[in-house]
This record gives structure tokens, C-alpha cells and sequence, in this order.
């Protein structure tokens, strides 16, 4: 049987499992270092305080036991040998006969002042949108039991044209 290893549980990674498994004859083994899939797109109500922890991910476990052919493998690749076909995760050893590579993005963070590099923020993981969730949350809660605090203003810059810019700041406008 023909085995198929795919390698991210991102939005491609998912992609490339639901077309590849409609095929009987292969087999699918998707791995990931999360046990999970973040909905970046749930994410921002995440941020906003709009949604449950619960409703940005998905279980990806879950996800592949719904296909009779698919397994997931929660584990990190650690060395690719194109010329055995096999891909060294952390805890062994997966063969292929076709791999796809689907590891997701990563925030280009261009080079700037200090001060703005270690206030900003990316919401393309879980755990950057729980910080900037736990970030507004903490905030708040100063303005509340402070009166000094309470005058400051309270500023969000967000930057960027992109998805993640649209939505934080349609979510930002009317939350904080």
C-alpha cells in the first residue's frame, strides 16, 4: 500500500490529508509536534475575549481517527533522508513513498527600535493569542482598581493590511 507522510498539521497539512485520503489505496500518517490544529482565523475572538480556548483548535488525534486510513503521529521531525525515504522524528522512524511538507508560516518580524520589538506581538500561535488575551485582560483589570492607571490611555497599534490586521482591528475597535 502506498503511504503518504505528511509533515504539519496546519491548514495545508489538513488539506493535503482530506484530498490524499479519499484514495483507498494509500495510506496517511500526518505528524505534528502539536497535538493539535490552532484556527488562526477563531484566534483574534480568542484575543478579543469573543470565544472559548476550546473553540481555536482542533484535535487532531480526533481529526484522523475520523478516516479509515489515516494516523496521526505526535512527534517533532528531526532529519529528512530523501534517499531512504524516511523521515526521523523524535521518537523514531517514519517511511515514505510520498512526503509532504506542510510546517505552516512564521510573522516576518522586521528589525526595529527594542522598545517596539518587545511590545509587539504575533497571533499566529495559540500561545501568542492567549498572551495577547492575557495581555488586554491584565490591562484592563489595572484601569479598573487603579484611578492613576484609569487615566492613561491605552493604546493598541496594529499593524499590517493583512488578515491578522483586519480582524484585530475590527475586534479591537469595540472590545478595548
Amino acid at each position: 500500500m502506498h503511504h503518504v507522510v505528511i509533515l504539519g498539521g496546519s491548514y495545508g497539512g489538513i488539506a493535503a490529508l482530506r484530498r490524499v485520503q479519499i484514495n483507498r489505496d494509500v495510506r496517511v500518517t500526518l505528524v505534528d509536534h502539536h497535538p493539535y490544529h490552532y484556527l488562526q482565523t477563531e484566534g483574534y475572538e480568542l484575543i478579543s475575549g469573543d470565544t472559548y480556548f476550546d473553540k481555536t483548535i482542533v484535535n487532531l488525534s480526533t481529526l484522523c481517527a475520523n478516516y479509515e486510513n489515516v494516523t496521526f503521529r505526535h512527534s517533532s521531525v528531526e532529519h529528512i533522508d530523501p534517499e531512504t525515504k524516511s523521515v526521523h522524528l523524535s521518537d523514531g522512524i517514519e517511511m515514505y513513498d510520498t512526503l509532504i511538507i506542510a510546517l505552516g508560516s512564521v510573522t516576518k518580524r522586521f528589525q526595529c527600535d527594542a522598545r517596539v520589538y518587545n511590545y509587539s506581538s504575533g497571533a499566529k500561535s495559540l500561545l501568542g493569542a492567549l498572551k495577547l488575551n492575557r495581555f488586554f485582560q491584565d490591562e484592563l483589570y489595572k484601569r479598573l482598581e487603579s484611578a492613576r492607571y484609569a487615566k492613561e490611555n491605552f493604546n493598541i497599534i496594529v499593524r499590517g493590511a493583512g488578515l491578522s490586521a483586519a480582524e484585530m482591528r475590527q475586534r479591537t475597535s469595540y472590545v478595548y
